[in-house]
């Protein structure tokens, strides 16, 4: 009789462990921390969307939770300005085609500068050559 009453304290136990760290995980995914993971990432995401022309395009986008002032700037190898703009907002979203028959840069490095909070991140952007050679047996 005794052991049978430890089972069912025991059984009752681990059940009410159970549903304690049930709640506790509940908890733990509806902290504010959670909400701040979003501002501590960098808002900025670049990528090469393809060719328009026979031009590359890129595309930037913005996925800050405030509203920011940013400054982007393209360079080329040697450091010269290609382009500049400012813009501010939220959510925001530019694309960038690369006229190669204008600018003679093998590198284009995109500077985009958070005014509001003054931090920086930097996207470089490589023309890479190659040369296939095909041959074909008929």
């Amino acid at each position: 009789m005794q052991k049978v009453m430890n089972n069912s304290v025991i059984l009752a136990m681990a059940l009410m462990v159970t549903f304690t760290l049930a709640s506790v995980q509940t908890e733990a995914k509806n902290k504010p921390e959670d909400s701040l993971k979003s501002k501590t990432e960098s808002p900025v995401e670049f990528k090469y969307i393809g060719k328009m022309n026979n031009q590359p395009l890129f595309q930037l986008n913005f996925n800050n939770v405030e509203s920011s002032d940013f400054i982007i700037t393209l360079t080329d190898q040697t450091g010269a300005v290609i382009y500049d703009e400012k813009i501010s907002g939220k959510d925001l979203s530019r694309k960038y085609m690369l006229n190669l028959d204008e600018i003679d840069a093998s590198e284009v490095k995109f500077l985009i500068k958070n005014k509001t909070n003054n931090s920086a991140t930097n996207f470089t952007v490589k023309r890479n050559y190659s040369l296939v050679d095909v041959w074909a047996l008929k």
